[in-house]
Order: C-alpha cells, then structure tokens, then sequence
C-alpha cells in the first residue's frame, strides 16, 4: 500500500511538472523578487495571492523559474508586451496549461498587474 502511494504521488508530481512546461530555458536569468518587499496596489496584491495559489508551483515564489520559465526582473517575460503575457495565460502555450476557463479576466489582470510590479513595470 505505502508502495501504490509512493508511486501515485511521483506520477502526480510529474504531471504537473510536465504541465507547467517541464523546464524553464529561459534566455536571460531572471533576479529573484523579495514578493513580501513589494509595496503593490490592491489589484497587485490581489494578483500576488493567484500567482501563489496557482503560478508559483512552476514559476517559484520568487518568480526565478523552475518547472516553467522564470517571470521575474531580467526574464525574457520581463521584455514580454503584458498583452502577450495575458495570451499566453488564457490560451497557454510552449508546455502552459490555458488558464482562460480556470481563471476570471479579473484574476488574469491582477496576476498582470502583479508581474508588472514585480518586474519593476
């Protein structure tokens, strides 16, 4: 039984790896973000809440990367026109799950707002 569940958990954490894009080349290494130092707007601290419930798995606290591509400041989604940024939420892409029918246009530009901050937008 211990052994079924040792296995169910690593096939779960490999779907979700997998979901997020399976590794994050990005071009450019991003900084990491201190998120806690972060003086947002109420829409950017709503957004910071999202990206901790649903990005940051693949895109680490600190927006440095990992399973996905790092978000933060010196990121290739850094120098990214925030529109494309939202695209590439609603539809996915390049190993991105689409999040237009899992998250509300409120949510997507609160996460918008909040990446904006964090990069230094």
């Amino acid at each position: 039984m211990r052994n079924r569940r040792i296995v169910v958990l690593t096939l779960a954490f490999g779907v979700a790896v997998a979901a997020c894009g399976g590794g994050g080349d990005d071009a450019a290494p991003a900084e990491p973000v201190d998120v806690a130092a972060l003086d947002l707007s109420a829409d950017a601290a709503a957004g910071l809440a999202t990206y901790q419930a649903k990005c940051q798995t693949c895109h680490a606290r600190d927006l440095t990367g990992g399973a996905g591509p790092a978000l933060g400041p010196g990121s290739a989604a850094a120098g990214t026109a925030l529109d494309d940024l939202r695209s590439t939420i609603v539809t996915g892409g390049n190993g991105m799950p689409a999040w237009g029918g899992l998250l509300s246009d409120t949510e997507i530009d609160e996460i918008l707002a909040f990446l904006a901050a964090a990069q230094g937008r």
